[in-house]
């Protein structure tokens, strides 16, 4: 059975992970792996045409959503939407998708369990535990699934974007007994390997930003989005913490040596050729001088990743549905005479460098504002500030206006060394709420530009964007 879920898997992910594999035959040698949640076999399929990941990914997400048409007849499910974008930088694109294929599967899961099994209603003994044996057996790994696919194809965009052949992906971990689904991912000539390294962090990092907005978008939510959202939040610290950084030779606790060890190793190097200049004709860089102050910042900087509110709500929301049964629930916030308040703050790995990070959104009767201050620690000890300011409507009853700016500095130099001035990402469009067949939704057009420089959700070079989302309330 396994054999197959292989299988099954390996053909799902094959669009995205082998979106340049077929004309790259031949001519690489095998790179690193990168993960434990992420090596792979050649690909053997020379000039072999395959959809793009957006396309498939896109395919696979409606037909999903179709499946969880078939609610039970007494369950509120406008109130369980499933929302599925589509954006120009697959840096965005997959991760966002994955969320909607997790959520639809989900929804699907629940309508088809309640029809053979009865809904686990009540705060009996026995409810809870029928609800706890659900989220283990299937809640958790959908969730684990969902989580995983939006890392991995993270690694796969920074790697398309640095022309890094990737060969493919093998399983390793299937979420069962344990929720957690792991990975290996092989890539071949990592030319930029902190950028390929934090590309699953990255791709994490959106989904997780997707999650907050779209449930915030709305007063209420369902439990499942919460559940995401704390294993996207979670998804980098705890693999941090379970890489072992601190001793540079000791392998993490599943055998492999996974992105937060390698991004570490690069990071040290890229520091240590900065500040060691060798010789001419010396090509020795210290690296094994700079890998524990580096090891040490992140482990350090993990932490506040906790000092989050929407995680400590996901958490106190997870609980609360296994109490009461509950699924679709108000929203918490933190409440300031009109206004509500979601604080929090973050430390990640980016492709240039280690980010420190704080954001506050700000709801109000009928937008959902988000305002973000960051500033990244480059090899060379520059810090690289950038500001971000973004809106979207709430309880969209009309045509709404929907927007998003940021500045940031740049570095002219993968070692962060030389500047290169400032760039911006602009960006608005509009959504609606209509209805087709009985069913609602909302709709959102977005168009924008952003100049050359660093963003988490999109490539480094100069760009149009654009996307398309549709939120289906059935």
């Amino acid at each position: 059975m396994l054999l197959l879920l292989d299988r099954a898997f390996e053909l799902l992910m094959k669009p995205a992970i082998l979106h340049r594999a077929g004309r790259m035959m031949g001519t690489r040698n095998r790179g690193p792996a990168i993960g434990p949640q992420r090596s792979i076999r050649s690909a053997t399929e020379s000039q072999m045409s395959v959809p793009s990941a957006a396309t498939f990914t896109f395919t696979a997400a409606l037909i999903w959503s179709t499946s969880a048409v078939a609610q039970v007849s007494n369950e509120n499910s406008a109130d369980r939407p499933v929302t599925v974008e589509v954006a120009s930088p697959s840096m965005r694109r997959y991760p966002v998708l994955a969320t909607a294929a997790g959520q639809a599967a989900n929804r699907a899961a629940d309508a088809a369990l309640d029809h053979l099994f009865g809904r686990p209603n009540g705060k009996t003994a026995g409810a809870v535990a029928k609800r706890v044996l659900r989220l283990w057996v299937v809640g958790m790994p959908i969730a684990s699934a969902s989580s995983f696919v939006a890392h991995e194809t993270g690694h796969v965009s920074r790697a398309e974007q640095v022309d890094a052949a990737v060969r493919g992906l093998k399983v390793r971990r299937w979420p069962w007994p344990l929720p957690h689904l792991a990975g290996t991912l092989r890539i071949d000539d990592p030319v930029d390997e902190l950028a390929i390294a934090a590309g699953g962090g990255e791709g994490s990092l959106i989904q997780e930003e997707a999650l907050v907005d779209r449930i915030y978008e709305r007063a209420e939510a369902d439990y499942f989005d919460w559940l995401l959202l704390t294993y996207a939040k979670l998804d980098l610290p705890i693999y941090t913490w379970a890489s072992r950084l601190s001793d540079r030779l000791a392998l993490p606790f599943d055998g492999l040596p996974g992105d937060p060890r390698r991004y570490a190793n690069e990071f040290a190097t890229r520091r240590a050729f900065v500040r060691f200049q060798a010789p001419p004709g010396l090509s020795f860089v210290p690296t094994e001088l700079e890998y524990p102050r580096v090891a040490t910042t992140i482990q350090h900087g993990m932490w506040l990743n906790l000092a989050d509110y929407t995680l400590a709500a996901a958490v106190m929301r997870n609980i609360q549905y296994i109490a009461s049964g509950e699924r679709v629930t108000p929203n918490p916030a933190l409440k300031i005479g009109r206004f509500q308040f979601l604080p929090g703050a973050r430390f990640g790995l980016t492709s240039v460098g280690l980010e420190t990070a704080i954001t506050t959104r700000v709801l109000s009767s009928r937008r959902l504002t988000r305002a973000e201050v960051r500033s990244i620690e480059t090899p060379s000890g520059r810090h690289l500030w950038a500001a971000a300011i973004d809106g979207t409507p709430r309880l969209t009853v009309g045509l709404a206006p929907t927007f998003r700016a940021d500045i940031f500095q740049r570095a002219r130099d993968r070692f962060g060394i030389a500047d290169e001035g400032l760039g911006v990402r602009i960006e608005a469009g509009f959504e609606k709420p209509i209805s087709r067949v009985g069913h609602l939704a909302d709709i959102g057009i977005r168009l924008g530009y952003k100049s050359k420089g660093y963003l988490a959700d999109a490539p480094y070079k100069a760009t149009m964007l654009g996307a398309v989302r549709v939120s289906v309330r059935f």
